[in-house]
Formats: structure tokens, sequence, C-alpha cells
């Protein structure tokens, strides 16, 4: 029975525009995001530039942190992400002070020094900042500097870039021969080419696949309502469980088709660049990255469009849906090359970094885990739902659901 329900959900999607729609909002993304990367090469001695990335010497971090804190504060201006939407902090005069006394028991300056010192700084070209103090005290030790900036952090209400596990996003450097050639020979020995094109294609297809199904979804749930389907499949005799976890597959199934085509056409490209130049490359790492990284996003956003509009039998789905993804976009921006946090969106927004997407790997696990989870908690909720209303026992918009002489199990 769930095959068979599972069937005719899937020709249901095919016969509704919305699916359509969302394939072709899915192919612009990929072609305009995507769609013609450039294959690696071999880094060549004696180049100006080889990119830059983040620095793992303590110190720089510390240094670089050191100075876009001093320039926030001599603006008193802040720049955060509380809940994931850009926010510009302007502190009143008491804590103003204590982000002083931070910095001050960084430099090792006192507080009225540091502020002499920071106006001295900003109002002129000369003397230097090292000149006047404004740099890390030799005793301080990186441990220590993150509980301060830890400190600054909640000074600020939290989301800054002072927070400690995000410190080496401040320190950018310039790379060089030597760390191109580590990249490169981790894209082909770690990552096996494919590896990481595979991560750069989650990282963009997993902001547009986790918001496009959730239109899907609620467009399926309300054609049956408008169409007053309800009786009729109220009645049935498939079980509650059959009829909307067969709907919920089936909608999973459909999305997945044409992302698993478009990692197949990347695999294509990855093979057939790879082999000229002898370079092994895994076939089956988009299909590992989609199942892995991209599905747990596209079964919330499928799960929550589901359990709202079986719930309310309206479409405000879209609108949680949509600002839980607007403001998941804003919070992805501090892990943009990695890192990923607990985000509803995880960014790697970089070709390579294998060693942050180890060093990272059980956060993301745990990151599509807990969404995976919660989508199967609300897909379940669903067909709760759905088994009350056709038991006639929930109300919704002052009406009982369900016809109350079903004689159908739920």
């Amino acid at each position: 029975m769930l095959l068979e329900l599972f069937l005719i959900e899937c020709k249901r999607i095919l016969k509704c525009s919305t699916y359509y729609v969302l394939i072709i909002c899915m192919l612009l993304f990929y072609i305009t995001q995507i769609g013609n990367f450039e294959m690696i090469e071999k880094p060549v001695q004696g180049l100006d530039d080889y990119g830059t990335r983040y620095s793992e010497d303590e110190n720089i971090i510390m240094d670089e942190t050191l100075k876009t804190i001093i320039r926030e504060f001599s603006a008193n201006s802040y720049v955060t992400y509380p809940i994931g939407f850009y926010k510009e902090v302007i502190l009143n005069e008491e804590k103003q002070l204590k982000i002083a006394g931070v910095l001050a028991e960084v430099t090792g300056l006192k507080k009225d020094d540091l502020i002499s010192a920071i106006d001295v700084y900003y109002s002129s070209d000369v003397p230097t900042r090292e000149e006047l103090g404004l740099t890390i005290k030799e005793d301080m030790t990186y441990e220590y500097f993150k509980e301060l900036m830890d400190q600054a952090n909640q000074i600020l209400g939290g989301g800054s870039r002072y927070r400690s596990s995000i410190l080496q996003t401040n320190a950018w450097v310039p790379m060089t021969y030597e760390d191109a050639m580590r990249e490169y020979n981790s894209i082909v020995y770690n990552d096996h080419l494919s590896g990481a094109f595979a991560r750069l294609f989650s990282d963009y297809m997993g902001i547009i696949l986790t918001i496009l199904p959730v239109f899907l979804a609620v467009t399926r749930g309300l054609r049956d309502k408008r169409a007053r389907a309800n009786q009729v499949i109220y009645s049935r005799a498939a079980s509650s469980f059959n009829i909307i976890i067969s709907r919920y597959l089936s909608m999973l199934v459909m999305i997945m088709v044409p992302v698993l085509l478009m990692g197949g056409w990347m695999t294509l490209q990855c093979v057939y660049n790879g082999s000229g130049e002898g370079i092994f490359v895994d076939v089956f790492a988009f299909a590992k990255y989609t199942f892995g990284w991209l599905l747990p996003g596209i079964m919330i956003s499928t799960s929550v469009g589901v359990f709202l509009t079986e719930l309310t039998e309206t479409a405000i789905g879209i609108l949680v849906m949509g600002v839980w993804w607007f403001a998941s976009i804003f919070m992805g921006i501090v892990t943009l090359r990695g890192g990923y946090s607990l985000n509803l969106i995880p960014r790697h927004n970089t070709l390579g970094n294998y060693q942050i997407y180890q060093e990272n790997f059980n956060i993301l696990a745990l990151n599509r885990g807990i969404y995976t989870l919660a989508a199967i908690i609300l897909t379940v909720a669903a067909v709760y739902i759905y088994s009350m209303k056709r038991k006639g026992k929930l109300i919704i918009h002052g009406k009982i659901s369900s016809n109350r002489k079903s004689q159908s199990k739920a």
C-alpha cells in the first residue's frame, strides 16, 4: 500500500506546476553560481598571488583581532549578528569603558592611557600602533586572550567576530607557493578532486535546497484542501501513516532526482579533467555529499511545510521557513569557509580547505543528524494530526476537520 501511494504521489507531483518552478530555480542557481567551475591547476612558482587563507599562528590571530576591535572601539560601531541579522551596536559610556577594560588587559596599558593612545592613533598618521603600545602584551596567552574576547562578545550582546570559536576568521594572510602546493595536494590526494568540488556544490545548493522544498510541501497540502478532497482522502482504507509518509517521501525523491543529476554532471566533469592530469577521482563523492549534507536540509524544509500545513491548513509554513532560512543565511557568514556550527545551512564556500572540514566533521555530522531527527519528528507529528482529523478529534478554524462518520482506521 505504501509503495502504491508513493507512486501515485510522484505522479501528482509531476502534474504540479510548483515542482517545475522549483526545478527551474535550482537549475538557474546551479548555472549562475557553480555551473562553469574552473578545474584546479598545479601551482607554479614565481607568481605574485596564490590567494589567501586563515592564519593558524596564534600571535597573528591575536594581533589581527586586536586591530579590528580597536578600530570598532574608536568608532563606537561594532558589527554583530546576534540572531543571524546584521546589527550595528553602539555602546553607552559604561559598556564602552568595559570594552576599554578588556583592551587594557590585552595590551597591558592602563585604561586611561589606552583610550588616549587610541585617540592619538586615529587622529594622526604618527606615531604607529606599536609606538603607542596598542599591541598584545608579552605575557598574554592565547587561552586568556580568548577568554577576554568572549567577555567583549558578551558586552556586545553576542554574535560578534570576537567569539573565541571564530577568532581565526579575523586573520587573513597571503598564501605562499608552499601553502598553495599543500592545498593542491590535499585536494588531489585527500579529496580525490571530486570531494572538494562536492563540498562547494553542497555549500551553494544547500542555500536554495533549504527553502524551495517548503513551497512544494505547502502547495501539495493546500491543493487537496482547495479541491475539497479531504473527505475522500480521509475515508480511504490506507492508514494515516501511509498517506503522509508516501506524500513526504515522494517529495524528497522528486527533489533529490534533479540534485543527483546535477551532481552526476559535475562528477563527469571531474572525471574528464582529472583523467587528463592522472588524478584518481572519487566518483561517489557527489552522491555521498548530496545524501549526507543536502538531504537533511531538504528533509527539514519539507517536514516544516507538511507539519504546519496539516496543523493550520494555511501557507504559514512558507513564512516560518522563510524567516528561519533568512536568519540562517546571515548566521552562516561567520563560518563561510568552514567551521559549520549548528546552523541550518552549513557553509563551506571555498574549494578545498580539507583540514577545516576534517577538524569540524563531528560538528557537521551532529548538525545534519539533529535536522534529520527534527524532520522525522515533525513528519511523525503530521501523521498524528492527520490521524486526529480522520477521527474527527481535531478542530481547525472552528470546524471539525474530518468526517466523524468515517469508518476508516487511522
